[in-house]
């Protein structure tokens, strides 16, 4: 597909990219709770191999909408990953109503926007 002006993003397509990116995410988390309860893994490496898990979502969600748009990855890899984490902190804040740190997002945020724009590239070069 060209890239044309004017043509806004496919809202379809971040939304089919947001349910891989949570598909991704919960499949993730089940695959970490069984290695951490089958191994002898200190918990001080949850927090990183929670961010990895989320950004390979955020990438694939990414991946996802931009091959379904098969334009503007970037702008799907970014809108993709900015609904995730919005849904996630809403949730989270729900969930948890304490103080959640914004410093403790901003890590998150920068994983995932790097994993969201580079599965968007990578999404719009396998564009059907």
């Amino acid at each position: 597909m060209e890239n044309k002006p004017g043509v806004s993003l496919s809202i379809a397509a971040i939304f089919k990219g947001l349910l891989y990116t949570f598909a991704t995410i919960l499949l993730g988390t089940i695959i970490l709770a069984i290695l951490f309860f089958l191994t002898n893994w200190p918990e001080s490496y949850l927090y990183y191999a929670g961010l990895f898990i989320l950004t390979i979502g955020c990438a694939t969600g990414g991946f996802t909408a931009a091959r379904q748009s098969g334009q503007r990855g970037l702008a799907h890899g970014l809108a993709v990953t900015l609904l995730a984490l919005l849904l996630i902190w809403f949730l989270a804040l729900s969930l948890w109503p304490g103080d959640l740190s914004y410093r403790s997002w901003l890590g998150r945020l920068v994983a995932c926007a790097l994993g969201g724009s580079a599965g968007g590239i990578a999404g719009v070069g396998k564009a059907r």
